[in-house]
């Protein structure tokens, strides 16, 4: 198989001066075509403990035809500037950002963030920690097609990994999702999803664990997916019939969530796990109306990937 192969590197071994030269001795014992598969993994927060000598070194390393990828990536206080001097070839989104950004929309728009960031500089980047057919949805509609975790495959042992690699085969939900990056009104529409999500975590929240989770508004005007609806999203999509069917779907949910609360401070504890439920099940009536919405937007210009794509 010609595949790219990551090696981790230690931060001690980092500020080692003959670090290059070891590299250098080492791949001299190997062919050309394995040395260009080679990419070499650093910790962010270790990069930036010595930014200049690290800086130093990856160019000498560079110079032997060896690429880096800036691993844990968010994680160390990044900046634009330190961006620039590392220059690191592949950006690895911290699985932090990755795990949460289904429900969360702050990190949602940090993925959506880097992976523009990346674009802007030519820089490939990698998603870690994807667990979910969702996650690789998500992340293929942002534009991310390089991704690891579980949701692809457990680690393996190296001889078992040309038999999983040989009879591999992709979900065909894949070939559904847009492969450019989107645009400011699909990015959106992604972003009002991960705020109706989040919502409804919220409220669970606060069932769950009481006054330490703050209630959300119950307003349905009030939450960030309302804010959204009547004002970019009406001023965007308002003629759209699919993006009307989200109204009357959003008003019951929150009549749901009101009456989820009102049971709770009743104590009507019996009558709370269907509910939940209800709840729930408006939830992802209103997601579907949303990818309802989008693929109305998008489906003329969408771009089916090959069956044999593989994020």
């Amino acid at each position: 198989l010609d595949i790219d192969i990551a090696v981790n590197i230690a931060p001690r071994q980092l500020h080692l001066k003959e670090f290059p030269d070891r590299l250098r001795e080492t791949l001299a014992r190997h062919p050309p075509e394995v040395v260009r598969r080679l990419k070499i993994e650093i910790l962010e927060t270790a990069a930036l403990e010595d930014i200049n000598a690290v800086s130093d070194m990856i160019i000498s390393c560079h110079d032997l035809g060896v690429r880096f990828a800036l691993d844990d990536f968010g994680t160390g206080y990044s900046s634009l500037v330190h961006l620039k001097r590392l220059a690191p070839d592949i950006l690895k989104i911290d699985q932090t950002f990755i795990a949460d950004m289904l429900d969360d929309p702050m990190d949602l728009a940090i993925v959506e963030g880097v992976i523009g960031m990346a674009s802007a500089f030519r820089r490939q980047v990698v998603a870690e920690g994807v667990e979910t057919i969702d996650h690789i949805l998500m992340l293929l509609e942002l534009g991310c097609e390089v991704m690891q975790g579980y949701g692809l495959s457990r680690p393996m042992m190296p001889e078992n990994f040309l038999v999983w690699a040989r009879h591999f085969l992709p979900d065909p939900r894949w070939r559904l999702a847009s492969t450019p990056r989107p645009s400011r009104g699909d990015f959106q529409l992604l972003l009002a999803e991960a705020n109706h999500r989040h919502w409804v975590d919220q409220l669970l929240g606060h069932i769950n664990d009481g006054d330490a989770n703050p209630l959300p508004p119950l307003d349905y005007r009030q939450c960030r997916f309302g804010q959204w609806y009547f004002g970019d999203g009406r001023a965007r999509y308002g003629k759209q019939a699919a993006y009307r069917h989200l109204d009357p779907i959003h008003r019951a949910l929150h009549q749901v969530g009101m009456q989820l609360i009102n049971q709770f401070h009743e104590g009507q504890t019996d009558q709370l796990p269907a509910t939940e439920a209800a709840l729930l099940a408006a939830r992802d009536a209103l997601v579907t109306e949303l990818r309802d919405l989008r693929g109305c937007l998008t489906e003329p210009a969408v771009h089916h990937s090959s069956p044999e794509r593989k994020p």
